[in-house]
């Protein structure tokens, strides 16, 4: 009788102390942060919008950057992603949906679309070669590389097809040392290229 009870009481404790196990507090994971590209889109370029209409197409991206991770740099050869911290969307998605914006809002020229060229008269296609940042003895910087190629559509002379055929690399110091100054400075070398690229389309379709 001794060894029946001595075992159900044994039994009991082993329960108690499964049940505490199951419904005692458990170590909370690390929330990743989601980061993204903000910056006013340009304002409206003066004089009458060219007469073309351009479709851009969804830009690619090299490896390390396709994909959402954040990549910092410490050396030519040493590139690592942040834990717990990346970005919101593919930095070519990003790319595509800024440019486009940034494009359509200067009014340089009839029309833009995103990946629809049946009533477009040229496209653009983009490439980010560079989404990272630097870590350098001077500072950390946001290194932006991106590289576009217009061609007009329907055109038969192979030497007229491409417009323009150009990268765009910049780098932009961040003001924090952290992934939220990361995404503040490819903010602003965003937005500089992009004014960069606007104003190449523009003189490129004068001719």
């Amino acid at each position: 009788m001794k060894n029946f009870s001595l075992v159900l009481i044994t039994s009991i404790l082993c329960l108690i102390f499964l049940c505490c196990g199951c419904f005692g507090p458990k170590n909370k994971r690390t929330a990743t942060e989601f980061y993204t590209l903000n910056y006013d889109a340009p304002a409206p370029v003066a004089g009458t919008p060219l007469n073309f209409s351009i479709s851009v197409e969804p830009f690619d991206a090299i490896p390390p950057y396709d994909s959402t991770r954040m990549i910092y740099a410490t050396s030519l050869f040493t590139v690592s992603a942040y834990a717990y911290h990346e970005w919101i969307a593919y930095p070519s998605e990003i790319a595509t949906f800024l440019f486009a914006r940034d494009l359509r809002n200067s009014g340089i020229v009839q029309s833009v679309m995103v990946g629809d060229y049946r009533y477009a008269t040229h496209r653009m296609m983009g490439r980010v070669e560079s989404f990272c940042e630097q870590d350098q003895e001077d500072g950390w910087h946001a290194l932006l590389s991106v590289s576009i190629t217009l061609v007009k559509l329907n055109e038969t002379d192979i030497t007229k097809i491409i417009c323009l055929q150009k990268n765009y690399t910049l780098t932009e110091p961040c003001p924090q040392k952290n992934p939220k100054g990361l995404a503040i400075a490819m903010s602003s070398a965003m937005s500089k290229i992009s004014l960069e690229i606007i104003s190449d389309i523009r003189r490129s379709l004068s001719y």
